[in-house]
């Protein structure tokens, strides 16, 4: 059975060293953010590791692009950040980017924006477009900000691996839902108010795959280590 480590919400936030008031203020201002495409972290739900690496990536794109389009970017694209996870697991030695490319229609002049993920992963061109930047996320060196974070505060679940080797059948799984889904590469500026509806559906089925029968509720684990 598929089952991430289940921690709590402010245990996110502890290991993203980001703090409670700050990210219950964020929600508000539409930038609050999680793995699986998640914009509202609730108390009474389980969340994974991999929401605080994600917390985190939308941090460091907040930093070029303002903290709610980071944010939604890193929501809309969760699936690549997800994937991105998956191979900075898979081998710890090496950098695992997760690359945010802001486009221009060539023919429209409309704004998009298109992700890229895994190692070695450069932009192409993409038809129809130009590229006006490309942000890269280190998420390795993210993975291991966020576990040093929760070893120094005593947080437990965050050794195990946050999600699993890229070639597994469990990561086939989990990603089933986005794969079905058939989203698109890139995603017009206008439009992503409406897709973020459809990846929001798609990553609350993935997640519950990933984090098992006990997903969203259920006794709670101790915050600190024994």
């Amino acid at each position: 059975m598929i089952a991430l480590s289940r921690i709590t919400r402010d245990e996110v936030w502890t290991a993203a060293c980001t703090h409670r008031w700050r990210e219950k203020s964020a929600t508000s201002r539409n930038q609050g953010v999680g793995a699986f495409s998640r914009g509202v972290m609730i108390a009474s739900e389980w969340s994974c590791p991999a929401d605080a690496v994600a917390v985190r990536a939308a941090k460091v794109l907040g930093l070029g692009h303002g903290l709610t389009l980071g944010a939604a970017l890193v929501r809309l694209f969760s699936h690549y950040l997800l994937a991105a996870i998956a191979l900075a697991e898979a081998d710890k030695t090496k950098a695992s980017p997760f690359a945010i490319v802001d486009l221009i229609g060539e023919a429209t002049g409309r704004r998009a924006y298109a992700a890229f993920g895994g190692r070695d992963v450069t932009p192409e061109t993409i038809e129809g477009y130009a590229v006006e930047r490309c942000t890269t996320v280190n998420i390795s060196l993210l993975i291991r900000a966020t576990r040093a974070a929760a070893n120094k505060h005593g947080l437990v679940g965050f050794d195990a691996p946050m999600m699993p080797a890229p070639d597994s059948a469990e990561f086939a799984v989990i990603m089933a839902p986005y794969a079905e889904a058939a989203l698109s590469d890139v995603i017009e500026e206008q439009a992503m108010k409406r897709i973020e509806t459809v990846v929001r559906r798609v990553g609350s089925e993935a997640r519950r795959v990933a984090m098992g029968a006990a997903g969203e509720n259920g006794t709670r684990k101790p915050s600190k280590a024994a």
